[in-house]
């Protein structure tokens, strides 16, 4: 692997309105002194490579690094990732990416600074601005893709609820309906912009834009295209115990688990009460899974290894 610094984002050309993005935003990079990748980021990624080899993949770190072989578990994940040919690690300099766009004021101002969910925050405005250059699809990176792209609009997003709309998986076209979204979200996040609010600058803004464009965004039925990463056996752990501590207040164990464990990948507010209710109900953290046998806790590891079966059970 080349022992450089990352290329620039805006030093390259990536593919509009054909290409698919994840952010990084942990600084986990900046504290390594090299970029790193977990291995659940990692299974993310190749998803999304290996089901769309037509796209361009690109994984944005917000840390400068360079890319050094040292024989770790991240660097061999890395090596592994990168004999995709369609799968690029690029760096995204903040100053500049926001310069002359919709939101350059809020982020010249300082707002992100004094957030309580910085790293979040920074995500949340990385996504709507990436799309708005270029177009194409953001996934989280606890996101993995079970079908192929070819058949869905190029103008979608997911639904979290009946109310709400997830941001964790979106897609805006790079034509004019596309880029007309991507630019009334970028104008709702700076104009409602909230420091103290996790969930206010991600799913807020495409839940409050969505009137703006309904039209020409289609809302997709996450599971049929989608999976997300399990958490693990420690991680539930970890948050049963807040939630208990925290009297069984979804707000503030929802607060707490994302102060405590920013890097962590975040669950919904009504996951909590469910892992207590699946505890109680079924001696396991989670309710056994009506097309699969074997122990909950196998079905906890090795995401990929259900890929072959989720695609071929939703053919």
């Amino acid at each position: 692997m080349p022992g450089e610094t990352l290329l620039d984002i805006l030093d390259t050309d990536p593919p509009k309105g054909n290409s698919i993005f994840f952010h990084e935003t942990s600084c986990n990079s900046y504290k390594h002194g090299k970029i790193v990748i977990t291995k659940r980021e990692a299974c993310a990624v190749e998803s999304a490579a290996k089901l769309n080899s037509n796209r361009s993949v690109y994984v944005l770190f917000t840390s400068p690094g360079i890319l050094r072989y040292e024989g770790t578990e991240s660097d061999n994940v890395i090596r592994s990732l990168l004999t995709y040919n369609n799968v690029h690690l690029l760096h995204v300099n903040i100053d500049n990416y926001t310069r002359n766009t919709p939101i350059e004021n809020l982020y010249e101002e300082g707002h992100l600074e004094y957030s309580y969910y910085a790293q979040s925050h920074m995500s949340d405005l990385l996504r709507y601005l990436t799309l708005w250059k270029y177009g194409g699809i953001y996934l989280d990176l606890d996101v993995i893709v079970i079908r192929p792209f070819t058949k869905l609009s190029q103008n979608f997003a997911g639904a979290e609820s009946e109310r709400d709309v997830a941001a964790g998986v979106l897609s805006f076209s790079n034509d004019e309906k596309g880029h007309s979204f991507a630019t009334a979200c970028l104008h709702d996040l700076k104009s409602s912009y909230r420091y103290n609010d996790w969930g206010h600058n991600g799913p807020g803004v495409i839940t409050s834009s969505i009137s703006f464009a309904c039209c020409h965004l289609h809302l997709l039925n996450l599971p049929n295209f989608f999976d997300k990463m399990p958490f693990s056996s420690e991680e539930k752990r970890d948050m049963l115990e807040i939630y208990y501590a925290s009297h069984r207040n979804v707000q503030v164990t929802s607060e707490t688990y994302l102060q405590r464990y920013p890097e962590r990948q975040q669950p919904g507010q009504t996951y909590f009460p469910l892992l207590h209710r699946n505890l109680g109900d079924f001696g396991s953290f989670c309710k056994p899974r009506k097309y699969d046998a074997r122990p909950p806790h196998e079905n906890e590891v090795d995401i990929l290894q259900r890929v072959p079966k989720n695609l071929a059970q939703n053919k």
